[in-house]
């Protein structure tokens, strides 16, 4: 394995346990939201909470990201490296809404699972869909290195 592989696979491996922790931050402020507010009678709350929890973990991913798993980012603009951040944050945001909140719908008015199992099963699929897309945002177009 050469040095490039090893770093690469090392920086893969760093951005995964990121990763999880920030699906822990989000799980754990929807569940909290959840538990204070509900979902709503037909589940109206579900967008606004899910929102919420993902900010919580972007907040989270930002900061790891930017000082453990990028760190070797050269930008010279800290302005522009945090707009770049919120920019590619900001697509994955709506996708994981998106995915999360159509999943959410989809089970609760195809299934008779607890709304809890429905809001957690959206979060969940809208997480993994979106664990690619900011990779390689983060890593191509936020953090990467300038020549």
């Amino acid at each position: 394995m050469t040095t490039t592989q090893r770093h690469s696979l090392i920086q893969v491996l760093k951005f995964t346990s990121i990763g999880l922790l920030n699906t822990v931050v989000d799980f754990a402020v929807l569940n909290i939201l959840i538990f204070a507010f509900g979902t709503g009678e037909n589940g109206e709350l579900y967008v606004v909470i899910k929102a919420i929890s993902f900010i919580a973990a972007v907040i989270n991913s930002y900061l790891f990201n930017k000082y453990w798993v990028f760190k070797g980012s050269t930008r010279t603009s800290k302005i522009q490296e945090g707009f770049l951040f919120f920019v590619v944050s900001e697509m994955g945001f709506i996708l994981n809404v998106s995915i999360s909140s159509g999943v959410f719908f989809f089970l609760s008015t195809h299934t008779y699972l607890n709304s809890n199992l429905e809001a957690n099963a959206g979060a969940l699929i809208g997480s993994i869909s979106v664990l690619l897309w900011n990779f390689f945002g983060y890593k191509l177009i936020v953090f990467k290195n300038q020549k």
